[in-house]
């Protein structure tokens, strides 16, 4: 693996591998926000627009936080353990 995709934003290949999980649901979030904004299906009503967008924009948020601070878990979790990680290269 190339250094810049193996260490975005501090995080080790399959930290992002294991958080991967996350960016599905929050890419689902944000289709459903642009189709939303594009196509508008009811008529103008600020309650229901304000309500449609906050029932997907507040859990986007929320899962993108919770993402990064699961992901800030694990790198430390295998930081901590003391476990060295070996590259296939080097194994027998």
């Amino acid at each position: 693996m190339s250094p810049s995709l193996t260490s975005i934003a501090g995080f080790d290949y399959e930290t992002l591998l294991d958080i991967t999980v996350n960016l599905v649901p929050m890419g689902i979030l944000l289709f459903f926000v642009g189709v939303n904004l594009v196509f508008n299906p009811y008529p103008y009503d600020p309650f229901a627009m304000n309500l449609t967008h906050m029932l997907t924009l507040i859990p986007l948020v929320l899962l993108g936080l919770l993402t990064f601070v699961s992901a800030r878990a694990i790198s430390s979790s295998g930081d901590e353990s003391g476990d060295e990680v070996v590259p296939e290269s080097d194994r027998l």
